[in-house]
């Protein structure tokens, strides 16, 4: 059956299968997941926008290690903390 065949198919030719076929819940899940990663990197820029930082990709890596949201809290006050450790230095060189 060639490509053009297919897409002239009525809906009372097709496989009545392909109607039934109900995808693996992992890969459902997956797609939600996926879905709202996307969303959440797309809201993070547009925030980081709207901060007046510089224009630097965000990026969504699937391959790296999955954390948790509590794990994620600690990586962003980890930074937080490291930032305001770093400007305290800079006030104390400045005091010197």
């Amino acid at each position: 059956m060639t490509e053009d065949e297919r897409h002239e198919e009525t809906p009372e030719d097709e496989d009545p299968r392909s109607r039934e076929w109900v995808p693996p819940a992992r890969h459902v899940a997956a797609d939600r997941a996926s879905v709202h990663s996307l969303y959440t990197v797309h809201h993070i820029t547009e925030a980081l926008a709207e901060a007046g930082e510089p224009d630097e990709p965000v990026v969504l890596d699937r391959k790296g290690p999955h954390r948790s949201i509590a794990g994620l809290e600690r990586l962003l006050d980890e930074a937080l903390e490291e930032e305001e450790e770093e400007t305290r230095r800079a006030d104390e060189d400045e005091g010197c």
